[in-house]
């Protein structure tokens, strides 16, 4: 069964509904721009496993690690403490490793993470309350009327293929190259092509599928998403098939060979793309939280009061405390 062509019904007109950006844009005539907020050199443990909302693995060893109204840059020496407006509900790094986007309950924020600056912050406009980096200068925006590029840098906003019919947009998740996003309404989940709106996999739900994840795998044409209780699998020119059913609570990696990485029920399985079989178990317990890639293509996540990572191959290549 192909894909259903959902991009030119959501996304050929996509001017948002308003968004308050500070930060970077130019303040308003008498308006008093908003403080930078600085880091804080922090070294008691104030960092409960259960209250990590994300976590990301940087070039050079740097971790990140977001929970409630803080955000953890944890290199060499003490951990670096970063205070958010609102509590965080996720975390997304840019291509570079330089910027991070904290997404709240009624914004999202963008953080420089050398000076631990915060750059920008766009409150969410009904219905979506999602974000995602298009390489390190811009942000792709969903909302009710599709989608929209906006610059970082002059805050400039581009609607995508304006010019036909309108569309909610209520998730969107973009690969790190910026050419692929995995997109949602709600009730259909696709892979689509940001140049051209083609659809390249995707799949009308069987019930209501809000896109809570996406993770793309190492050539961007691989996408495993969460969307309400299912792990889809979309795959470039394929259509979507199921990893998992009752997935609450679960994410996926995609690997190269057509595998996935399942974390799900404090564990960590391997299970084929297409089948959804379980291929084997990788780790048998003690995973929680949130996870994410490494620069080295294996895996970060949260075990009791540590950050794990495993290699590309599934072994244990180091542990950092959580601070």
């Amino acid at each position: 069964m192909s894909p259903t062509r959902l991009w030119p019904a959501l996304f050929l007109l996509c001017s948002l509904a308003p968004v308050q950006v500070s930060g970077l844009s130019a303040a308003a005539p008498g308006a008093v721009p908003p403080a930078p907020v600085s880091p804080a050199l922090v070294s008691p443990a104030t960092v409960s496993p259960e209250s990590v909302t994300g976590v990301a693995a940087l070039p050079g060893g740097t971790r990140l690690v977001c929970a409630g109204m803080s955000l953890w840059k944890l290199a060499a020496g003490k951990p670096v403490r970063f205070t958010l407006p609102e509590s965080c509900q996720g975390l997304r790094v840019s291509p570079s490793g330089q910027l991070a986007l904290v997404a709240g309950a009624k914004a999202a924020s963008v953080w420089h993470l050398g000076d631990g600056k915060m750059l920008t912050q766009i409150q969410w406009p009904d219905p979506a309350r999602r974000a995602a980096f298009l390489g390190d200068a811009a942000l792709l925006l969903a909302g009710a009327n599709g989608l929209e590029r906006l610059d970082l840098g002059t805050q400039a906003r581009t609607s995508l293929r304006p010019g036909a019919a309108t569309g909610a947009v209520t998730g969107v998740v973009a690969a790190p190259d910026g050419q692929r996003a995995v997109v949602g309404d709600g009730t259909r989940v696709q892979l689509v092509n940001l140049a051209d709106g083609q659809v390249l996999s995707g799949v009308r739900c069987e019930a209501a599928c809000p896109v809570q994840d996406a993770q793309f795998g190492a050539g961007r044409r691989v996408a495993v998403v969460r969307a309400g209780d299912t792990l889809y699998a979309l795959r470039e020119g394929h259509p979507a098939t199921v990893v998992v059913r009752g997935a609450q609570g679960s994410a996926g990696f995609p690997l190269a060979g057509g595998g996935v990485w399942v974390l799900t029920a404090g564990r960590i399985e391997r299970r084929d793309a297409q089948t959804g079989r379980r291929e084997g178990v990788v780790r048998p317990e003690g995973v929680s939280g949130p996870a994410a890639w490494t620069p080295q293509g294996g895996l970060l996540f949260v075990s009791g009061r540590e950050l794990v990572e495993l290699d590309a191959a599934g072994r244990e290549a180091g542990r950092t405390a959580l601070p």
